[in-house]
């Protein structure tokens, strides 16, 4: 389970980094851009604390966890580029995916 953790760990320092990105690119951007991502940011350390706690039955979950937190921040990111004179334009509309419960799939 050790390289499993390890593809784990590298998807996540991929998101640090996306999110690192991201509060550059919000100096720049207005209030809406910054609730937003007040919204996203926290998911990322919800991720972090449920690799530290895999379990072979969680792997799964928290893989497609992290593939929908990596989606979000591209997103997010690209928002942030393409209305960074305004705020963030397009969704906003709360339908970020949850990453607070990742329960083991079943087969």
């Amino acid at each position: 389970m050790t390289s499993l953790k390890d593809t784990l760990e590298n998807s996540m320092q991929e998101l640090r980094t996306l999110r690192d990105e991201i509060r550059v690119r919000l100096n720049l951007a207005g209030k809406e851009a910054r609730d937003r991502w007040e919204q996203l940011e926290p998911k990322l350390e919800q991720l972090e604390q449920q690799i530290r706690t895999a379990t072979d039955a969680t792997v799964e979950s928290i893989r497609d966890a992290i593939e929908r937190a990596r989606t979000s921040f591209h997103e997010y990111r690209a928002q942030l580029t393409q209305g960074s004179a305004g705020g963030v334009t397009g969704s906003g509309s709360g339908d970020e995916p949850d990453f607070s419960s990742v329960e083991p799939q079943k087969r």
